[in-house]
């Protein structure tokens, strides 16, 4: 059922991601841009020339202002803020002494979200807004999807219509960009941001070699160790000035060479001209120093211009204020490239919507000015109808006919468009009359082509963007059905009864559930919630822990979540996140900023927390019993070793302690296979354990404290530390490397302590120990959760370790039995009320109790927020995603990303699953399936209602800083956190019992139990085991008749019917009901002559009539299944109760999945085993009513009746009748005091016990061969028969006698007497005597592991005993875990 359901989630996640496709594409899809490369032909006419004489002539076009600039040096810095230039703290003095001086111009550019660099280089050398798609693809360094090969250019033109060479050293980027544009280059990886030195030496070692030549004309400087430097510690990083300062040298080292050699060379050459040097940056970074988002810090970089005919205004005041004005100073960023473009004579590339800059156009005289204000008018106007083709082309004659007056181009009612051709028509008429009348002024000229240009650029941003709303409708359809699949499949479950109550038609979700759905989705639908929702999980966990509070019922509860609230409030004054608040102060900016000893010192604080939890968890999670029986060496045989520890026997409870203790130990080693290697192999993986979670942790602490100079902050002398690093590699590179292999090592180890663990798990629930053992699935989840812990330490930022220890806590303080390893046990109350059990809480307060799994799932959520992330790109933290990299991998790079900033959510994630294993109920395959269908439910949920949301407002002016960010962190939500972590978990867990077997098998081609098919495991023992004993093989009989006949294939003659059954069943049936009317309506006195009569020979022919069941069953009394059944309902006919066709159905289940929980009705329920126990008295009551147990276990499958059983219903009420009008109600008596003690305490009915009850290690199925087969009709022959179920009960001896090498040494019973009495009085026999197995290990043993033919088994039995050894380990090592997955499906 749940492997079902969990194929169906699958594929519903497979449509969802697929409408998530169609979605993205087209609200993500590659900019609009209007092909080609723009050339001198597309130049406009000169407005300025008359209109007569071959005034449109060819040479009109061709631009009439000459370039000033014939080189040019671009230094670009990455995340250059402006107040790193401009500001009082710079440490850039070279640069703000040339802008004081007035010779260099500066400006702070405003770059748009997102920002980061590739759709800023995009922006400054296209002069258009980037896609935001792009900020995406900036971290695939392989990605060249994004090239700008065939989209104009600024490079483009300078390559191809000036002939430029142009270099490019620094960021490889550009290379991605711009290919075949640069002659020489150098290109260095922008993403290994541990590098702060050498990735600028790179860039450095060439900018005096390279211009110090002569055959460059444009070159490149890409610079990375600034933006490195914030990603690791911030803009206030020690590292920053001196980061500023280098970068100030290089300006001025460049910029005197080019002046140097521009002065020979125009010495030389009187057409030369000089270079241009731009210093600017492509984005810059916020007060954490990421970047990604739209906050004014982000979008605030700079541009300064040097180079001869650069005149600004010198600053009269030269103090400390005195470039503050350029902070606010502000140009946007793309008008870099029309003024270059113009600077340099080349045409302004198609797309740009950047306007000149007007400070760098003073030197032209006014005609050359308003000449290329028309030439960028007119390239812009041109994206003006690209975007709208409606717009006709302003024709020269309709300058010249407006000239006479001004123009009104605010009319209400007309389209953007219009406006805009009608605001640039404006200016080329203002334009027009200037030249030719020379009216106005030439300012006048130049304010109408900025108000068109202003006008163009703010309509265009927003607009310049293609959507597909077919592709964004076809996925959000294909989303929401999924969404609706997802409500289905959850309202299917069994077990938490879906959302809605189909029976009441009311809410089954809790209410506390519900409200926080409901609030998180109406949430959504604002840009400042969604900027603040940080807030939003915040508030309801605090809420959800103070429901708890006051839902509890136990002191000790209550205060443990009180504490987690106070736990909770210190996390979330951490970081400051969001934008109204994130730059209030924090914990963090204290720890960062003056009390950096305090914060190494709970980081040290902190690894010590998580070596003390690995060793306190082991011992809990792995306790000692295994160390008493490996000290116990003596003969531990009989009970009376005890006697020997005890020399004075002065306590009797003492004593019987002990000798209960020594009983345990040795039954320990006699009936669990654990032998002494095994158990000091546990003690063994146990200490490697925890000593490599140790190390990795130290290891993780020397990386952090060598990389951030924590060692220097705790005042750690350089002997100390030099001590210390030799502990470790000394490349720190390395060291991390070694985190991740002490990791995969603990994992592997956490398994083999798991392995030992189950194998030695009878020792875990030793009778009369009150002290808690957690089951095998517990401590795997303990153990990860632990055990991850070093690598998470390693990719978080210093400041952010000690809330790893706070998260640990809170965990903690959910588990009583936790805070027996962690703590003291004051906090425990053995009163606190359980999990599940407080709907009469508080009264009606019970109803607003949050489960533990809510509370988790909100931890989750807030965890990620906490650790100082947000819904900004800017949040997104690169610093830790190289930590150990040698060269870039997108998918290594790519996963220690979302490991570094997911951190917090990944922890909790196993933390809840953690609480799945520790609950009451305990981690069954239905409640994994059922928490993951709600958290995908809610994903999905999330997901429909956001794409909802940008799709109506797609026009919204936050629609790409806010709107756009959000659903990118919902797709990393949705795909890397739920699908890919919690479903792939919560897949393997589920998967896990088949993933055993096939482990188990892995060797093997055949079943090596050939050839009598015994088990290799040893029955369950009352007392020392709690539940049936696991087998991880299929059921023996199927092989077994398979190798039977390969060696005796006249068996098969055997099969067939007998119709003498059907006489037996007429002879039985009369016999009976002729007593009932003797009873019922002759003697009527003899009351006790009718019980004995009744258990001797009504008791004995009912048995009969239930082996007749069971040869109709099997098509064995006549020739078709309709007389078959119809023998069936005439037999049914003593019993008065409808049985026949019941009984076929669910016996036939019994002989398919013999020993399957829940899916064999043979087996006794859970509520039976515990209930009856070992107790003989017990027993015995049990076996009185047997007849009714096993009818209450059929009723357990819970299935509805077939046609068939209405059938036998109709029949049997029908037949009831007459028996009363007949035989009276004394007869009626009579036959049910038959039925009752005939199916009890009967030797008729022993066979039930015979059967499958396990008397014998490795044997599931035994035989009677006694006297009582006469009568009972050979139904002793039971190996026979599960052999051979199509063999009538008269020829079952036939088939010992042909195959007696198969049968004569298997054990076999000779009373069904001594079958009764051996139950009831033996210690060794319960309930629980019987031998299960899982689904998975039957479907996969049956189908993958084939019966060997003669000659195979000749050759394979050197082998055998090999194969014997091994797969009893390995029975042993799953049987924890298969038993308490099984034992679950069976509960359902």
């Amino acid at each position: 059922m749940q492997g079902r359901r969990l194929c169906v989630l699958v594929a519903i996640l497979l449509v969802e991601l697929v409408g998530l496709g169609y979605f993205i594409k087209g609200f993500f899809p590659y900019k609009k841009s209007i092909p080609g490369f723009a050339s001198r032909q597309d130049q406009p006419w000169d407005i300025s020339q008359p209109l007569s004489g071959g005034s449109t002539a060819r040479n009109s076009r061709v631009p009439n202002v000459e370039a000033q600039y014939d080189r040019l040096v671009i230094m670009l810095v990455d995340a250059l803020r402006n107040d790193f230039v401009f500001g009082n703290n710079s440490a850039m003095s070279y640069t703000q002494g040339m802008l004081r001086s007035g010779n260099a111009i500066g400006f702070t550019a405003k770059a748009l979200a997102p920002t980061v660099t590739m759709p800023r280089l995009k922006a400054l050398m296209t002069g258009t807004v980037p896609n935001f798609l792009d900020a995406v693809l900036n971290i695939a360094e392989s990605d060249t999807s994004s090239s700008l090969k065939y989209q104009d250019n600024l490079l483009w033109q300078l390559k191809n219509h000036s002939n430029k060479t142009i270099n490019m050293f620094g960021d490889d980027t550009w290379l991605r960009l711009f290919p075949d544009i640069f002659a020489r280059t150098d290109g260095t990886s922008s993403f290994f941001v541990a590098d702060t030195v050498e990735v600028d030496r790179n860039v450095t070692r060439h900018v005096r070699p390279e211009l110090e030549r002569s055959d460059w004309d444009v070159t490149i400087f890409h610079y990375l160790g600034l933006d490195h430097i914030g990603h690791l510690a911030g803009p206030n990083s020690p590292l920053m000035r001196p980061k500023q300062k280098e970068m100030d040298d290089v300006v001025k080292d460049a910029f005197e060479i080019v002046s140097a050699q521009d002065r020979e060379r125009m010495k030389r050459d009187k057409s030369a001209k000089p270079t241009l040097f731009v210093l600017l940056g492509d984005h810059a970074m916020n007060e954490i120093g990421n970047h990604g988002g739209n906050s004014q810090l982000e979008t605030s970089t700079v541009f300064v211009f040097l180079g001869q005919g650069i005149r600004g205004q010198p600053l009269a005041d030269k103090g400390k204020n005195a470039l503050s004005k350029l902070l606010t100073t502000e140009v946007s960023q793309i008008n870099l490239v029309p003024t270059l473009a113009l600077l340099f004579g080349v045409p302004i590339p198609k797309n740009n919507l950047g306007m000149p800059l007007r400070e760098l156009l003073s030197s032209y005289s006014d005609s050359e000015r308003l000449r290329m204000l028309q030439i960028s008018a007119h390239q812009m106007f041109g994206v003006v109808r690209a975007n709208d083709p409606t717009v006709r082309e302003i024709a020269l004659a309709e300058t010249a006919s407006n000239s006479g007056g001004p123009m009104n181009c605010d009319n209400e009612g007309e389209s953007t468009s219009d406006v805009l051709r009608c605001k640039y028509r404006r200016a080329l008429a203002t334009h027009r009359r200037y030249a030719v009348s020379g009216s106005g002024a030439a300012s006048k000229v130049e304010r109408e082509y900025y108000d068109f240009m202003e006008h163009a650029n703010e309509h265009l941003s927003r607009a310049f963007s293609g959507y597909d709303l077919g592709a964004m409708f076809t996925g959000m359809a294909i989303i929401g059905a999924a969404t609706v699949a997802l409500a289905a499949l959850y309202q299917s479950s069994d077990k938490s009864g879906g959302i809605i109550s189909t029976k009441t038609w009311s809410l089954r979700v809790s209410a506390p559930t519900a409200a926080l759905l409901v609030t998180y989705l109406v949430c959504l639908w604002s840009s400042s919630l969604i900027e603040e929702e940080h807030q939003f999980w915040y508030f309801w966990t605090q809420t959800m822990l103070a429901l708890r509070v006051l839902t509890s019922t136990a002191a000790g509860d209550a205060l443990r979540t009180v504490l987690q609230m106070g736990l909770f409030r210190i996390i979330r004054a951490w970081n400051q996140t969001g934008q109204k608040w994130t730059g209030e102060p924090d914990i963090r900016l204290y720890l960062n900023s003056s009390h950096t000893r305090l914060m190494w010192i709970l980081v040290v604080a902190t690894v010590l927390v998580v070596n003390v939890a690995a060793h306190r968890l082991h011992m809990y999670l792995y306790p000692g019993p295994a160390r008493s029986v490996i000290a116990r060496r003596a003969d531990m045989r009989s009970p009376t070793y005890a006697l020997g520890t005890m020399p004075y026997r002065r306590d009797a409870d003492e004593y019987k302690r002990r000798v209960a203790e020594a009983e345990r130990a040795r039954a320990a080693v006699l009936y669990s296979g654990a032998d002494t290697a095994g158990l000091r192999a546990l003690m063994l993986t146990q200490r490697v354990f925890r000593a490599v979670v140790g190390y990795a942790s130290f290891s993780a602490l020397v990386y952090q404290m060598d990389r951030n100079h924590g060692w220097r902050e705790l005042g750690v002398s350089e002997g100390v530390w030099s001590f210390v690093r030799w502990c470790v590699p000394a490349d720190l590179g390395q060291v991390a490397r070694l985190v991740y292999l002490c990791t995969a090592l603990a994992a592997a180890i956490g398994v083999a302590c798991t392995w030992y663990r189950a194998k030695a798990g009878v020792l875990e629930h030793s009778p009369g120990s009150h002290e808690f053992r957690a089951s095998v699935t517990q401590a795997a989840a303990l153990d990860l959760l632990v055990g991850m812990l070093p690598v998470l330490l390693l990719l978080s930022r210093p400041h952010n370790i000690p809330l790893f220890a706070l998260f640990l806590a809170m965990f903690v303080l959910f588990w009583s039995q936790l805070q027996v390893v962690f703590g003291p046990r004051s906090l425990t109350s053995v009163t606190d009320a359980r999990e599940g059990n407080q709907s009469d809480v508080c009264g009606c307060l019970g109803v607003l109790r949050p489960s533990k799994l809510v509370v988790l799932f909100c931890l989750v959520n807030a965890s990620f927020f906490a650790l100082g992330n947000s819904n900004s790109l800017a949040s997104l933290d690169l610093s830790n995603a190289y930590t150990g990299v040698s060269r870039y991998n997108e998918g290594v790079v790519g996963l220690l990303m979302f490991v570094s900033n997911w951190a917090g959510p990944l922890w909790w994630a196993v933390a809840a699953l953690a609480t799945l294993t520790l609950s009451k109920q305990g981690l069954t395959a239905q409640r994994a399936v059922d928490a993951l269908v709600a958290l995908h439910l809610w994903q999905a949920c999330t997901l429909l209602v956001l794409s909802i949301v940008v799709t109506l407002l797609r026009t919204h002016l936050f629609i790409w800083s806010v709107f756009s960010p959000r659903y990118l962190y919902q797709v990393g939500w949705l795909v890397g956190f739920y699908i890919i972590c919690a479903t792939v978990q919560d897949c393997v867990q589920y998967t896990s019992a088949a993933e055993e077997v096939e482990a188990m098998h892995k060797d093997e081609q055949f079943d090596m139990r050939f050839p009598s098919y015994l088990g290799f495991w040893k029955r369950s023992v009352p007392g020392l085991d709690e539940h049936p004993r696991f087998d991880m093989y299929d059921e023996p009989h199927k092989k077994r008749k398979q190798q039977i006949l390969n060696d005796h294939p006249e068996i098969e003659e055997l099969y067939g019917y007998d119709t003498n059954t059907v006489w037996i069943t007429m002879a039985t049936v009369c016999v009976q009901m002729g007593l009932a009317y003797v009873f019922g309506r002759i003697l009527t006195d003899w009351h006790w002559t009718m019980v004995v009569v009744a258990y001797t020979v009504g008791g004995s022919f009912s048995t009969q009539i239930g082996i007749i069941f069971h040869e109709f069953t099997h098509n064995l009394c006549a020739a078709t299944t309709l007389q078959n059944r119809w023998v069936g309902n005439f037999a049914n006919i003593p019993l008065l109760v409808p049985l026949a066709q019941s009984f076929r159905r669910y016996h036939l289940e019994h002989h398919t999945y013999q020993g399957v929980y829940g899916y064999d009705p043979d087996l006794p329920l859970e509520w039976e085993i515990k209930l009856i126990g070992n107790d003989p008295v017990k027993k015995f009551f049990w076996l009185i009513i047997y007849g009714v147990m096993y009818i209450g276990r059929g009723l357990a499958q819970q299935k509805q009746l077939s046609r068939w059983e209405l059938y036998n219903w109709a029949w049997s009420i029908a037949c009831d009748v007459a028996i009363y009008k007949f035989c009276g109600l004394r007869g009626v008596l009579y036959l049910v005091i038959s039925v009752l003690l005939g199916f009890g305490l009967h030797p008729g009915a022993a066979h039930f016990i015979q059967e499958h009850y396990t008397f014998r290690d490795g044997q599931e199925t035994y035989s009677y061969y006694g006297s009582g087969n006469y009568f009972w009709l050979n139904i002793g022959y039971h190996n026979e028969h599960h052999d051979f179920p199509l063999v009538p009960w008269t020829k079952l001896p036939e088939i010992k006698r042909l195959a007696p090498e198969y049968y004569d040494d298997l054990a076999y019973h000779t009373s069904w007497c001594a079958v009764l009495y051996m139950f009831i009085t033996s210690s060794l026999l319960a309930p629980q005597s019987r031998v299960v197995r899982t689904l998975d290990a039957h479907r996969y043993a049956r189908k993958n592991l084939k019966v060997p033919s003669i000659s195979e088994a000749k050759q394979l039995e050197s082998a055998k005993d090999e194969f014997v050894a091994r797969l009893k380990l390995a029975a042993d090592m799953s049987m924890e875990k298969a038993r308490a997955r099984s034992i679950a499906k069976a509960k359902q």
